[in-house]
């Protein structure tokens, strides 16, 4: 996928920009020596990740030194689109460094969003006292990951209160156990936190089945005697992944009702019984981590 490299088929997107940034402020346009790059946005994953495919004949990976403060800016677009994705990623790993050539090698950069770098870094120690789920999560973003307003996109309002005392959490956990306790008006549990390219969105089941398709897919057979234009919407696979398991649910606790919670320094325990109907009851339910 070379920079004059024109548009021929439904597969291809134009590269406007692919700069890689390191620490010192040196800047390579990775555009002519990428074979390979793949977005991933999904609403299980708090974050936007990727990863990029390099084939270097200039000794890129020891020349840019590379310590894990690179950048990766990145502007795709698709010509019927005419919405590019824009963002700066932090490179935080490579990997699968090999021979490419008499003089050249290939290997791998994985990048994410640099708010998940972040919230590795750091631990939040703090209590909220009769707050909604939604507002924990907007203060995590907002004084924690320290996110821009632009980076913020729909944060979708949820029902009943908590208590929460956060003993040395990332600010991710904070926000994924969150959205796991998240319900909406109709007493339904089924929230999702996740990025794509508009922002951080958090939204419920019911928004998201509400929503407009953005696109129908066809998985149909292609021969090369087709135009691409006309099979632009087709896909040539796809994996059904994440299938019913119960034994699996059940060692990780997706049918628990009752918690364990043990007291070291007192050497106490005692169980605590949880259900929907405790939760969004008259009586509002209190949770303590």
């Amino acid at each position: 996928m070379a920079e004059d490299v024109g548009i021929t088929n439904s597969k291809n997107f134009d590269v406007k920009v692919l700069d890689l940034i390191n620490s010192g402020g040196q800047v390579v346009d990775l555009r002519k020596v990428f074979m390979e790059i793949q977005l991933f946005q999904d609403i299980y994953s708090p974050v936007m990740t990727g990863t990029i495919l390099i084939q270097d004949g200039h000794d890129i990976f020891s020349n840019f030194y590379f310590c894990g403060n690179e950048y990766l800016k990145v502007s795709i677009d698709k010509p019927s689109l005419g919405k590019p994705i824009q963002k700066v990623f932090r490179v935080y790993k490579t990997g699968g460094r090999k021979p490419g050539s008499d003089s050249g090698q290939i290997f791998t950069l994985y990048f994410c969003s640099e708010e998940l770098v972040f919230s590795h870094q750091k631990r939040v120690s703090k209590a909220y006292k009769s707050q909604k789920t939604v507002d924990i999560i907007r203060d995590v973003l907002k004084n924690e990951l320290k996110v821009n307003d632009a980076k913020i996109g729909m944060l979708e309002g949820t029902s009943g209160v908590y208590d929460l005392v956060v003993p040395g959490m990332n600010p991710f956990e904070i926000v994924q156990w969150a959205a796991s306790r998240s319900y909406d008006a109709s007493k339904k549990f089924c929230y999702f936190f996740y990025e794509d390219r508009d922002g951080y969105q958090f939204k419920s089941y019911n928004t998201l089945i509400k929503q407009k398709p953005l696109k129908t897919l066809k998985y149909e057979i292609k021969t090369v005697e087709q135009d691409p234009a006309n099979n632009k919407d087709s896909i040539d696979k796809f994996e059904i992944r994440g299938e019913f398991d119960v034994l699996k649910m059940m060692q990780h606790g997706g049918y628990a009702s009752k918690l364990l919670s043990v007291d070291i320094f007192n050497q106490t325990f005692k169980y605590n019984n949880y259900s929907l109907d405790i939760v969004t009851g008259k009586q509002i339910g209190r949770a303590h981590v």
